[in-house]
């Protein structure tokens, strides 16, 4: 479990990447273009044009042709070039041509097109651009070049869109708003990268003198460092700007890798840089240093620029060392990671990158998340040469609440100021690393009557409690202590203990808790207890569940009893039967099920197989409750299935009639060329998920009813069935909810209550079993917040909320696919769930 945790850290910080001094020298190119793993790729020209034919000879006929790498590249293309001859046609800027998809040029004529009208023209610069990734708009190419004013840049390598909307945005939220990309939904991080340069041109950049340039060069640089600092390089920033008579060229990779080495080559009175040797003859390709910027004017030798290390310290951070150990100040289990209830003792060691010493350096930390008390924020370092690192004189110090979140990251920010007074720099790291608890939730009960298994008034009894951890850490040293606020209900023994409960395990606290009921318990009733559960470092948490006095009972461990089982409509067959390959019940051994005899094999084809309940005493509150695993066929629409099954009830010996569970049905039945015998639309529960309770509520009714579960398949194919186990009909009398159908939950959950797809209004329905602060929102593929329609406290209870399709400003959302989230701070829970709308 530690490497597994330890290896959450190492994409949310930014990890030291060795570097080499940069040698403003050009070195000899490396293997020939045919052996290069194919990227996006660019080429540029600056200068008096060479001859027309080698300008063909290197984007569109030669042996290695910016437009031969079109197989490995099938996203679009743009070539983009500026003459003075456009200035005649009143055109004072750069041209782009973009070609779509598919970009395979050898059968796109376009391409060469392109290229022949940017010859006729005389450029004195130009570019090319090739895709090799999707970019998310569909049917939409995104190549580069991109063009502002006459401004053209074209980018290789991949930046984090996310840091660059918030460099955007950092001193004007509404900065895309007012300077909107071409590409919007979602954004391109190359043209997030050219707005970002654009941005601070606008601004000009103090290089520590007081004066702010506005000068290519400088940006460049500025803006890849800072991109680079806050960790939005993820492979490379390298990318040809053209401005003027300049070209300007940038190598920053993560990796020392072939497809990012940017090269250059001169030509008669022009300079020719591109991401690869192109044309006929591959000789004489240079590469630009590692991390370096050139700058290309057609009558001079390249300039070169290093861009990093920059002048002054660079203090990178690494992993932070967490002990959370029995030595020390720390507190913990010793596994490494953060845990609810620990006190830890949490290190950072810091390089410095740059090129000068780093001196009075120090570190503050500060955590925005209520559940952790910093107690001791500080942490000093020595001076750190460069190319040098070190450790603190102390370690960082912090305490995590025991009562934290099954889903929980906290943001750690981590401040770094180096030198003083003038020389003061600051810096800046943010991570969010993971928290770690258990959670306790109610799995199943067992009573233990000597009889039928249900308690009656003036009977005793025991109940065998098991509990499952949902969070993501064990807990251990578990006790359960047993309460009831029922005025019949006596507990004669309330303390049970479990030494380990491991993540996902359901177990029992032995030993069993001692019921009695008074002899005056109304009956039926459902009777309402509550656990207290602590365990090692502070850990305490109350798990609610219920247990019924009289009703309907039946594990299906003593045999198929008063139940039935038959086909239903004529020509369809029954495969009901009482099985063993799958249980629920703890420590039984059977449940029924719909399909295959005996084996895992697939059910027949034309069920209509319903099985019978006994006839069951009807309360004004009733309730069907039961677990059940199924695996059924779906159709190829959203929601649709070909088989599944339903449930129908049958009050007083009336007819049969569909019931609905409070959660609702998973799919619909869709139409077949062999149906089954359901009818498009019905609701049904298929597909496949294991073992699930369903509750089912009959209000309003006296007298006696029958329960029939009926599942159907198409003529089609068939899967493993329905199974079927821990059946139980429960109710209470004259209860104040029961017109309004109410039952307390038993577990926190989330479901789409339909329809999906839809166009105008869709139900959501979620349970909270703790009272609490819930977050219900909306989010859209790229996982960006479009709508928060529950927001704030709930109370224990069913919850409908109807989403209209809006956005939270109103605005009505294009047709697509969906989720809902759904963040429930007092029960500790998240779940996503997934919605289709239609145009």
């Amino acid at each position: 479990m530690v490497a597994s945790r330890k290896s959450l850290f190492r994409n949310q910080i930014n990890v030291r990447a060795g570097l080499l001094s940069v040698v403003c020298l050009l070195v000899l190119a490396g293997p020939a273009a045919a052996e290069i793993d194919h990227a996006c790729r660019f080429w540029g020209l600056i200068g008096t044009p060479p001859p027309d034919t080698t300008i063909v000879d290197q984007l569109v006929s030669g042996t290695y042709a910016f437009e031969a790498l079109a197989a490995e590249n099938p996203n679009g293309w743009s070539v983009a070039y500026y003459a003075p001859a456009l200035a005649a046609l009143g055109l004072e800027r750069p041209e782009v041509l973009r070609g779509g998809v598919p970009a395979n040029h050898a059968q796109d004529s376009r391409f060469a097109e392109a290229v022949d009208e940017m010859l006729a023209l005389d450029p004195n610069c130009a570019l090319a651009h090739i895709r090799a990734a999707s970019s998310g708009h569909a049917d939409v190419p995104d190549p580069h070049p991109f063009r502002r004013g006459d401004i053209l840049l074209a980018h290789n390598g991949t930046l984090d869109r996310n840091t660059l909307e918030i460099l955007l945005t950092e001193d004007d939220p509404k900065y895309l708003e007012t300077h909107p990309p071409d590409y919007s939904d979602p954004y391109v991080d190359s043209e997030l990268f050219f707005l970002y340069l654009l941005k601070l041109r606008d601004q000009g950049v103090d290089r520590g003198d007081g004066v702010r340039r506005h000068g290519m060069a400088d940006l460049l640089g500025e803006v890849i460092l800072r991109i680079y600092r806050e960790g939005g390089v993820r492979t490379a920033a390298n990318c040809l700007v053209t401005a003027g008579d300049t070209l300007f060229a940038v190598r920053f990779d993560l990796n020392d890798t072939e497809r990012y080495r940017v090269r250059c080559k001169q030509l008669s009175e022009a300079w020719v840089v591109a991401s690869e040797p192109v044309g006929t003859d591959t000789t004489g390709w240079k590469w630009l240093p590692p991390k370096s910027l050139g700058i290309f004017q057609p009558l001079d030798p390249p300039e070169m620029r290093t861009i990093f290390p920059p002048e002054g310290p660079w203090i990178t951070v690494e992993d932070p060392f967490i002990d959370d150990d029995l030595l020390g100040e720390s507190a913990g289990n010793k596994d490494g990671g953060l845990d609810a209830g620990e006190r830890i003792e949490l290190s950072y060691r810091l390089f410095n990158e740059g090129s000068a010493p780093a001196t009075d350096v120090r570190a503050t930390l500060r955590v925005n998340d209520s559940l952790i008390t910093v107690i001791d924020s500080l942490a000093l370092y020595p001076d750190i040469a460069p190319g040098d690192s070190a450790q603190a004189d102390a370690p960082l110090l912090f305490e995590i609440d025991p009562v934290s979140q099954v889903y929980h990251g906290a943001d750690f920010e981590l401040t770094v100021t180096t030198g003083s007074g003038p020389d003061l720099q600051t810096w800046t790291h943010t991570a969010k690393l993971p928290i770690f608890a258990p959670v306790f939730s109610y799995y199943a009960r067992r009573i233990d009557d000597g009889n039928d298994g249900l308690l009656q008034p003036g009977e005793a009894g025991e109940l065998l409690l098991w509990l499952q951890n949902v969070g993501t850490e064990a807990a251990t040293s578990v006790v359960g202590s047993l309460r009831t606020g029922h005025s019949e209900i006596t507990i004669l023994s309330e303390h049970a203990a479990l030494d380990t409960l491991a993540e996902m395990d359901p177990d029992s606290l032995l030993p069993a808790y001692e019921l009695a009921v008074g002899a005056d318990c109304p009956v039926p009733d459902i009777v309402p207890l509550t656990v207290a559960v602590t365990a090692d470092w502070g850990l305490a948490e109350e798990v609610t569940f219920e247990i019924p006095v009289g009703g309907f009972s039946d594990p299906l461990e003593g045999g198929s009893g008063a139940w039935s089982h038959h086909a239903g409509m004529p020509g369809y067959g029954d495969a009901w039967h009482l099985s063993q390959l799958r249980n629920h019940t703890p420590g039984g051994s059977w449940a029924w099920k719909c399909g295959a005899p005996d084996s895992f094999a697939v059910y027949d084809s034309l069920l209509d197989a319903m099985l019978v309940s006994p006839v069951i005493e009807l309360t004004s509150h009733t309730e069907l409750r039961f677990w059940h695993w199924i695996q059924a066929e779906l159709s190829g629409g959203f929601g649709s299935a070909s088989d599944g099954g339903l449930v129908e009830a049958s009050i007083n010996e009336g007819p049969w009639q569909q019931i609905y569970p409070a959660t609702g049905y998973d799919y619909l039945i869709s139409e077949t060329l062999l149906p089954g015998p359901f009818p498009p639309q019905t609701p049904v529960f298929s597909g496949y998920y294991e073992w699930r309770q369903a509750v089912f509520q009959i209000n309003g009714h006296s007298g006696t009813v029958q329960f029939r579960f009926r599942f159907g398949s198409d003529g089609e194919y068939g899967l493993e069935g329905w199974y079927l186990d821990d059946i139980e009909v429960i109710g209470r009398q004259d209860v104040s909810d029961a017109s309004e159908g109410r039952s307390l939950p038993l577990r926190p959950h989330l479901q789409v209550g339909g329809p999906s797809p839809f166009r105008e209004q869709t139900l959501i329905l979620f349970d909270v079993t703790r009272p609490g602060r819930v977050d219900l929102a909306i989010l859209d593929l790229q996982g960006r917040v479009v709508r928060h329609l529950a927001r704030g406290h709930r109370d224990v209870g069913r919850h409908r909320v109807v989403w209209d399709g809006r956005d939270g400003t109103g605005r009505e959302v294009p047709a697509g696919l969906y989720f809902y989230r759904l963040t429930s701070a007092g029960d500790r829970f998240q779940d996503v769930r997934r919605v289709i709308r239609l145009p």
